[in-house]
């Protein structure tokens, strides 16, 4: 179990190698399930072993030590639920009306308290699925049974999914495509029940002051998939969006 501590930062990083993934990812699996650790942490590191396949283009299949198989967590409550949410986060947004079965079944689960977190957090997303669909009755009655408030909801419910981000090239300031100039700048904008972006705000730019304006902007018109509020406040808070501009 020593070697954990060790293989998770080298497998989570964004510069982790196909080769690492491939030597090290498997390993760090066959470790969590020799040591009997708990279904929750095993899906956790199957999680980031998977991620960490999928960033450097490894094929997974069924059968592959990158995959995620939910009979692997059907024993443990918490594990098979958390497997479940995280599996429906991942769809696109025309893929989540057809895996509403992800999210029942969760809600459904008598294994789980009534005000479990977990049931809680399936409620919100299930909200904002029958609100897509056009019942807003089905979404009323699902958001209430959560018991949150607005701003409790735009917490635990999942950062929606960006639709479209249009970006042209008279977004690149011109006198710095004269001068050869690159650089990035790092936005924070919460999203609007809607999917709208709103209080857009640039936290950090290099070159300092430079890109900030530019990347506001294009954050600006960014559309983000639409999430159920009654009061139609805020979908998703403290949102944070990298952008590069290369000539």
């Amino acid at each position: 179990m020593e070697l954990v501590p060790v293989l998770i930062p080298l497998l989570a990083g964004s510069m982790a190698a196909r080769e690492d993934v491939e030597t090290y990812g498997p390993l760090l699996r066959r470790v969590v399930r020799t040591a009997d650790a708990p279904p929750l942490a095993q899906l956790l590191v199957d999680r980031l072993v998977h991620d960490a396949a999928e960033h450097v283009d490894i094929r997974i299949r069924a059968d592959s030590p990158y995959a995620l198989r939910a009979a692997d967590y059907q024993g443990d409550a918490d594990a098979r639920a958390t497997f479940a949410i995280l599996a429906y986060d991942d769809l696109r947004p025309r893929e989540k009306a057809g895996s509403q079965a992800l999210l029942n079944a969760v809600i459904d689960d008598g294994a789980l308290p009534a005000n479990d977190p977990l049931r809680v957090a399936a409620l919100v997303r299930r909200a904002s699925l029958q609100a897509t669909g056009g019942n807003l009755e089905a979404a009323r009655a699902d958001y209430a049974a959560t018991g949150l408030s607005a701003q409790q909801c735009s917490i635990v419910d999942a950062k929606p999914s960006l639709r479209s981000a249009p970006v042209s090239s008279a977004d690149y300031p011109t006198d710095m495509v004269s001068v050869g100039v690159e650089g990035w700048t790092r936005v924070q904008f919460d999203i609007a029940a809607d999917g709208t972006t709103r209080n857009q705000r640039a936290v950090i730019t290099y070159p300092p002051m430079i890109f900030g304006t530019n990347g506001t902007k294009i954050v600006t018109r960014a559309k983000y998939e639409q999430s159920y509020r009654p009061d139609g406040g805020l979908g998703c808070g403290g949102n944070m969006q990298g952008v590069t501009f290369r000539r």
